[in-house]
């Protein structure tokens, strides 16, 4: 299994029909709705919008940073409204250099 996926390989494992959650992560630091908003005007088909603002991130104290970490229990909510298993492929891609796909991978 490899961690990085092309745009082939992508191609390739939708054609053979694997279960897949696709994760669209493109976000913008300041601008909050930007990524719902490029997600809304085209993502890759059956693409999830996956918002750093409240899906890869939770609410905290001021100090916890800008965006904390979810916790085990919100981060599994999540991926259970996503309807994510353990028998899924999960593809994660944004729009920049890949920190906000990154910050999914990990999590």
């Amino acid at each position: 299994m490899n961690t990085l996926i092309d745009v082939d390989g992508l191609r390739s494992l939708i054609a053979e029909g694997a279960a897949l959650r696709i994760l669209d992560c493109r976000a913008v630091l300041g601008t909050p709705t930007a990524g719902r908003e490029a997600w809304l005007a085209g993502h890759v088909t059956g693409a999830l919008h996956a918002d750093l603002e409240s899906e890869l991130s939770m609410p905290g104290p001021e100090t916890a940073g800008r965006h904390p970490l979810p916790d085990d229990s919100h981060w599994s909510t999540t991926l259970s409204r996503w309807g994510v298993t353990p028998d899924h492929w999960l593809i994660a891609y944004d729009a920049g250099e890949g920190a906000y796909a990154a910050r999914a991978w990990w999590l």
